[in-house]
């Protein structure tokens, strides 16, 4: 199931980013726990690390 067919699906109303963001982060963490679900533990532990990776570098650099 996309990203868009997982929103509607669970709410009726369009979801407003900034209005909303609680829903967003919480919507984010339902599908994160859906997809980690179908890992093994060794696999969600390789991916978290591989997802540190790429959030370290999409950090803006120091000035």
């Amino acid at each position: 199931m996309g990203y868009e067919a997982v929103r509607r699906s669970r709410f009726k109303k369009p979801i407003q980013p900034l209005a909303q963001g609680g829903q967003w982060l919480n919507l984010l963490a339902e599908h994160e726990r859906a997809m980690f679900g179908r890992l093994s533990v060794r696999e969600q532990a390789e991916l978290r690390r591989l997802l540190s990776k790429l959030w370290q570098e999409d950090e803006p650099e120091p000035v």
